[in-house]
């Protein structure tokens, strides 16, 4: 028996299911090898550290969601969980927007572009020209009180 072939066993040893003529070869090449030897002393020390530790239980809500999900699976229904809006069109958008930084940039200024080209056309109802115009006026009304107004004085 080789060590490779021994220490893929050791696992099979430790729990006692080792075959009787195998467990022969096994027990010879050990009297052999001290350094298969050692190395079951090794993982014998932790095989019996692994047996105390604690059994863990589950909890009883995990044991009533597991027959939930055993049941659907039985019936072949999926429970419809809600997923918010976001989370649905993240992948949607992300499929549709570009990966590379570069592009990612580029299509970041010419939309900044696009919407300040657009904000300086569109009048919003509102006649610019008139309103300067109307502006312009006033300021011309203005300054005629303000000098009236020193010359009275």
């Amino acid at each position: 028996m080789t060590c490779e072939k021994l220490k893929k066993l050791i696992p099979d040893y430790l729990m006692g299911s080792l075959e009787p003529e195998i467990g022969i070869q096994f027990e010879e090449h050990l009297s052999e090898c001290s350094g298969c030897g050692q190395e079951l002393e090794r993982l014998r020390r932790v095989w019996d550290k692994l047996g105390e530790l604690p059994q863990e239980e589950p909890e009883p809500s995990i044991r009533s969601r597991f027959y939930a999900m055993l049941e659907q699976a039985k019936t072949g229904t999926k429970a419809k969980k809600k997923v918010p809006l976001a989370e649905r069109l993240e992948p949607w958008v992300m499929s549709w927007w570009p990966q590379r930084p570069v592009i990612q940039v580029g299509f970041t200024v010419s939309a900044l572009i696009f919407g300040l080209l657009i904000g300086n056309r569109i009048q919003f109802g509102i006649n610019r020209n008139g309103e300067i115009a109307m502006l312009r006026q006033e300021i011309r009304g203005m300054r005629q009180m303000v000098s009236l107004s020193l010359l009275k004085e």
